[in-house]
């Protein structure tokens, strides 16, 4: 990525250095002192672009990934026990329909006898049908047939890419911005699901995260913007990582190979879940797949007001963009567990003697944000990541990678330049 590449050559001794983008003033920074400095002026001094407010993306989804300020610490106090660890433990059982459904669907695509599965689009169908489940507590039913959901979340994502790259407002001239880009049709008709459950007799099942919103006493249109964030970005990270996973593990059929013998000692299922600190190899993949294939490697940030960064006076209103893949990359004490390969997929290296697991925060989780504005999902995504792929692998040998490396481009997340299509067979 240029980014990176720029990094390397001007931001090598200071770790910060200034780009013109469209004659606007952007200071990218790049050394792990300092992304922790901009960090830790979150969410007070610093926000995100003022693009997705500017954009009109942040007052339709008025959720946590978008709003600031004393609404964000509001809506982070009150949404928190949704996402907490004894949270997820209860969800477990509708997770489990929901993986048993992907491998169903697996089987029923052929992959049992040697049928090439698009794992991209199979992982987006997955996550969407999974965050559905615990959301709202319907069945989405993505990876049997054709969503309207899943499909409008698909232009959503699409949306918000071309509206923050766009030349022009197009979106401020009356009708015109759904017209380009069916933005706002797609919020509508997302939104109009929510509204039924909210109303529907007795409202949502007490277990869904929806359910949980409410009894938070969010207001009606907050509960509403968070659902629309959580079913898209929530859609949408985890699969990439996943769809990131399985290339790999294609690629390294001795890891693939280990970490099926690995899964064999546990029984399928919630127990699975339920043991996943035994399944140290699995949970080693899926933390190397997060470092080398992050989906969200950089941050987009914007000064509200007048700040310090590198020991020099940023003024209000500047871009500032954290680069914190590459700050780990510089980290010693991070560089002292991952070693010299840096841009190697090596699952091994995150393993300890004594069966454990090797840490190194904040810079292995950095994917998921630093600080006070960390992702609330990361428990879940930790769970349902190396969940899936334990599952996959235990009923599945992944053929392998044929062709030159995949290469990763950049969206609103950043991922596989093209579908990862993978050939699946029975495993013996």
């Amino acid at each position: 990525p240029a980014l990176e590449s720029w990094a390397s050559t001007y931001g090598r001794d200071e770790g910060v250095f200034e780009l013109n983008v469209a004659s606007q003033r952007v200071i990218v920074v790049c050394s792990p002192k300092t992304c922790a400095e901009v960090m830790a002026l979150r969410p007070a001094k610093v926000v995100r672009v003022s693009g997705f407010t500017n954009s009109g993306i942040a007052a339709a989804m008025p959720g946590l990934f978008f709003v600031e300020g004393q609404q964000w610490a509001r809506q982070r106090r009150l949404t928190a026990p949704a996402f907490s660890a004894s949270s997820i433990q209860n969800f477990l059982p509708e997770m489990d329909t929901i993986v048993h459904m992907l491998l169903t669907e697996l089987d029923r695509s052929g992959a049992q006898m040697g049928a090439i599965v698009n794992v991209t689009d199979a992982m987006r169908r997955f996550n969407a049908d999974l965050i559905s489940k615990l959301a709202f507590g319907e069945d989405l039913g993505a990876l049997q047939r054709t969503s309207c959901d899943h499909d409008d979340a698909d232009i959503i994502m699409r949306c918000i890419q071309k509206r923050l790259t766009a030349v022009w407002p197009y979106w401020k001239v009356p009708f015109l911005g759904n017209l380009i880009d069916g933005f706002e049709g797609a919020i509508v008709r997302m939104g109009r699901r929510c509204c039924r459950l909210l109303d529907a007799p007795g409202g949502p099942k007490s277990t869904t995260l929806l359910a949980k919103f409410i009894e938070r006493e969010l207001p009606r249109d907050e509960v509403i913007g968070n659902m629309h964030v959580l079913f898209i970005a929530g859609t949408d990270t985890t699969s990439h990582t996943l769809a990131w996973a399985f290339y790999q593990l294609s690629r390294h059929q001795v890891v693939q190979d280990a970490l099926a013998a690995e899964v064999s000692k546990v029984p399928p299922g919630v127990a699975t879940a339920q043991d996943l600190q035994s399944l140290v190899l699995t949970r080693a993949v899926w933390k190397e797949t997060l470092r080398l294939n992050s989906v969200a490697p950089n941050n987009f940030l914007e000064s509200k007001e007048d700040v310090q960064v590198a020991g020099r006076t940023v003024p209000a209103g500047t871009a500032i963009w954290t680069l914190m893949k590459e700050a780990s990359r510089r980290a010693p004490e991070f560089s002292d567990i991952v070693g010299s390969d840096w841009d190697a997929w090596r699952p091994t290296r995150w393993l300890a003697a004594g069966g454990c697991l090797r840490s190194c925060e904040p810079f292995d989780t950095c994917m998921f944000g630093q600080g006070a504005r960390q992702c609330p999902g990361m428990l879940l995504a930790n769970t349902v990541g190396p969940w899936v792929l334990a599952e996959v692998i235990r009923r599945y040998t992944i053929g392998e990678w044929e062709g030159p490396p995949l290469r990763a481009h950049t969206t609103f997340t950043t991922c596989p330049i093209k579908d990862v299509q993978l050939q699946f067979s029975r495993r013996q």
